[in-house]
């Protein structure tokens, strides 16, 4: 009866160590297909608007909302194209909107209810934002977080 109580207890740690581990895991795969995700869009948005696609510009709007909306993840990005230089343009239409998974967050735009929007324009795929780079970061339970950078001529790093 002792030997079966030592092997129980011994499968016990072991499942909890593995669990932990498996945890982690999981984690780690999340954020890194959501990073190549926002990578990859971020690169065919440009593509399209580099195309002439619907010969309009191009963008992605990252939202950031409270922790506590009842939505089922508040962390998500919009792509679109639109005749302006601005996602709130009324002909503004929207092709995608991409939720991050679970635990993943974005860290920038930071804030409650925050946003930044990337536009890249028609044909020659420069960003609308001539001044500064452009970055989005990402993050999530794990300590993981990588930033993503368009400079103002559309390169994506």
């Amino acid at each position: 009866m002792l030997e079966m109580l030592l092997a129980i207890g011994i499968i016990m740690i072991l499942a909890t160590a593995s669990f932990g581990i498996y945890t982690s895991f999981v984690s780690s795969v999340q954020f890194n297909a959501a990073r190549e995700d926002v990578i990859s869009d971020l690169k065919t948005t440009r593509e399209a608007a580099m195309s002439g696609e619907y010969g309009e510009n191009w963008g992605i709007q990252y939202t950031n909302l409270s922790s506590s909306s009842t939505i089922r993840n508040p962390y998500y990005y919009t792509i679109f194209y639109t005749p302006a230089n601005n996602f709130s343009s009324a002909s503004t239409v929207t092709t995608t909107v991409v939720y991050l998974p679970s635990g993943v967050v974005f860290s920038n735009p930071s804030g409650v209810a925050a946003s930044s929007t990337i536009i890249f324009t028609d044909t020659t795929g420069t960003t609308t934002s001539s001044a500064s780079n452009f970055q989005v970061s990402i993050g999530d339970n794990s300590n993981d977080s990588s930033t993503v950078t368009i400079t103002p001529s559309g390169t994506i790093y």
